[in-house]
């Protein structure tokens, strides 16, 4: 029997509606976890970097209060083991350069007129500023920038991820649909392609009963009918047969 496979089929509707619906699903709960991620990562990027400023201000105090350059300068060394620090200066409390650091590789740093005292972050990098305090008095500030690489891995490996789990979704929805198409689309267009034959005025076709459910309720109910017709049909045939003989 040939399958009714039209541009508007059941089987294509089916199609259609479960991956629109799946996918639509699938797309905000990605969204949802990568925003959710990507906040949180966002969060804790801040947390390190005042941590850091915190503690490289800390270190500078004896150096500020003794006009220890070197020292300072020595202090802001320790940022090389920071990978994602891209340069760091100490700012004594008149606002003038005591100490310098610049990343190997990494050009000179244009400072921003106004010194962010909460994390700014931008396409390259990040900037933090934090006063540096001694007896509860501003003696200086230490103004940090991070590169924005740790970033950029955070998102190409979610990209990655939400990707994989997209294809794999993809794979499943596949079978979903397939066992749909089987359980739904298939008998429906068993029964059209029947009633198309009955129609035509083929009175012997049969839809095979594969399940017990409502489709199946339905197969039985059409294979009733379609023996009905024929037993309808041949009693005609009998009483034409009746009225022809009285008519002669």
């Amino acid at each position: 029997m040939t399958m009714f496979l039209g541009r508007d089929s059941i089987q294509h509707r089916i199609v259609r509606g479960f991956f629109g619906t799946a996918g639509l699903a699938l797309g905000l709960t990605a969204a949802a976890l990568f925003a959710t991620a990507f906040i949180q990562f966002k969060r804790v990027t801040d947390e390190n970097l005042q941590l850091l400023a915190g503690v490289i201000g800390g270190n500078s105090v004896a150096s500020l209060l003794f006009d220890d350059q070197e020292a300072a300068t020595e202090t802001l060394r320790s940022l090389t083991v920071a990978t994602s620090v891209e340069s760091a200066i100490v700012y004594d409390k008149t606002g003038r350069v005591f100490a310098r650091y610049v990343r190997s590789g990494v050009d000179d740093v244009e400072v921003p007129k106004n010194l962010p005292f909460t994390p700014a972050w931008s396409r390259n990098r990040i900037d933090l500023a934090s006063p540096i305090q001694s007896g509860g008095e501003v003696i200086g500030t230490v103004f940090i920038r991070s590169g924005t690489q740790t970033v950029t891995d955070f998102l190409t490996i979610s990209t990655g991820i939400v990707v994989a789990v997209l294809f794999v979704s993809f794979i499943v929805c596949s079978v979903g649909a397939a066992r749909l198409r089987r359980q739904i689309a298939l008998p429906l267009e068993r029964l059209v392609e029947g009633s198309r034959a009955m129609a035509g005025g083929d009175l012997s076709t049969q839809v095979d009963v594969q399940s017990e459910d409502e489709m199946g309720v339905l197969s039985l109910a059409f294979n009733a009918m379609v023996k009905s017709l024929r037993g309808l049909v041949a009693q005609v045939r009998e009483n034409t047969r009746h009225v022809a003989r009285a008519t002669g």
